[in-house]
């Protein structure tokens, strides 16, 4: 199953949210995505352009069903639209729950509402947008970035290359 599979939990009210504020949804993958009642551009997906499509976002989404295959996703779009300054909207399953924390950096959505009801908010005030994608990006800084994680792993792997692995 492919990633765009994700998307069906949130098409209905990603249409009615259509209805109501001009939004456009861009999709960044290897295949075409289309969704009536909603302008949907296709990006083709390319490494080199990663960064321009999360750049290019308002909002990050990242629905999951809470399955053992999304458990595993590991948040990784999430800390990637939030490296960028990009506020997320997405499904608190897995490391999603603790990446993000609701309404300081992002928010959590488990509902139908709660999808409408955040993504309403971060599309009509531009303010909250800017001030969660501030955040967004001081947590990935903080709490996932190389400079935090590079001396933890420097210290593990002395300790390993100086432990007689053979014991």
């Amino acid at each position: 199953k492919d990633n765009l599979g994700y998307l069906e939990p949130i098409e209905e009210f990603l249409r009615s949210l259509a209805r109501e504020h001009n939004i456009t949804l861009h999709v960044a993958t290897g295949k075409p995505y289309v969704l009536s009642g909603v302008a949907v551009v296709n990006e083709h997906w390319t490494l080199d352009h990663e960064i321009d499509y999360l750049q290019g976002a308002d909002i990050g989404l990242m629905p999951l069903h809470d399955t053992p295959r999304a458990r595993g996703k590991c948040a990784f779009k999430a800390l990637q639209y939030m490296a960028v300054g990009t506020p997320v909207v997405l499904s608190p399953v897995g490391m999603n729950a603790e990446v993000v924390i609701d309404g300081v950096d992002g928010f959590h959505a488990t509902t139908p509402e709660e999808w409408r009801e955040k993504l309403t908010r971060l599309i009509t005030e531009p303010a909250l947008r800017e001030s969660m994608g501030r955040a967004a990006r001081e947590t990935v800084r903080t709490r996932y970035s190389h400079e935090v994680y590079y001396p933890v792993l420097k210290e593990l792997l002395t300790k390993v290359a100086g432990t007689d692995l053979r014991t």
